[in-house]
């Protein structure tokens, strides 16, 4: 997930995103923030909110989120966030 993020803010892959890092703290604006729901929507098969990532300002909560909502509030298992 946190490749995807990074895909979008342009990054070359020499960054290393912090998954508890606030998103808009690291160059996050309306339209980027549109393009990571987009994102995230089509391999999820998840129609996401407009306001995903306003309402979940990082990229842990999203994951949380995202978990949630795939596999109900009881969902133990791990989750893997690509970094």
């Amino acid at each position: 997930m946190l490749t995807r993020i990074t895909v979008v803010l342009g990054d070359a892959g020499d960054h290393r995103a912090d998954a508890d890092q606030g998103l808009f703290e690291i160059g996050f604006d309306s339209l980027t923030a549109l393009e990571v729901r987009n994102r995230l929507g089509e391999p999820t098969g998840t129609k996401l909110g407009a306001g995903l990532v306003f309402d979940h300002p990082t990229a842990a909560l999203i994951v949380a989120h995202l978990t949630e909502r795939m596999y109900g509030e009881d969902a133990t298992g791990p989750v893997a966030l690509s970094v």
